[in-house]
């Protein structure tokens, strides 16, 4: 593992975000950046489950994208659900290695 620069250890030291518990702080800090990044993607599959009335699976099922006749909107759509819906479980199971069992998914 590299070792942090000191240009980052200047920032966490001018965050507060420096010092005996500096491994807990970096924590927090990727935990954040975690919850940050799940609820961005929840967000998106919210919308777009709201936009189509349906699951991802369900849309992907049904092939929305072909009976839509393959539109600009519908495949970027379906892009950005797919992107969405692994974002979630990506950030969930990086939660859960970075929480253990503190984290409910």
């Amino acid at each position: 593992m590299e070792a942090i620069s000191e240009k980052i250890i200047k920032h966490f030291k001018y965050l507060g975000l420096y010092g005996v518990k500096a491994e807990e702080k970096i924590r927090e800090v990727l935990e954040s950046e975690y919850r940050r990044r799940l609820t961005r993607y929840e967000h998106s599959d919210r919308l777009l489950r709201k936009k189509y009335g349906m699951t991802f699976d369900e849309f992907e099922r049904g092939e929305l994208v072909k009976s839509k006749g393959f539109t600009w909107e519908v495949e970027s759509d379906s892009d950005e659900w797919e992107m969405a819906v692994d974002g979630i479980e990506s950030m969930k199971r990086g939660l859960k290695e970075l929480l253990g069992e503190h984290f409910d998914a």
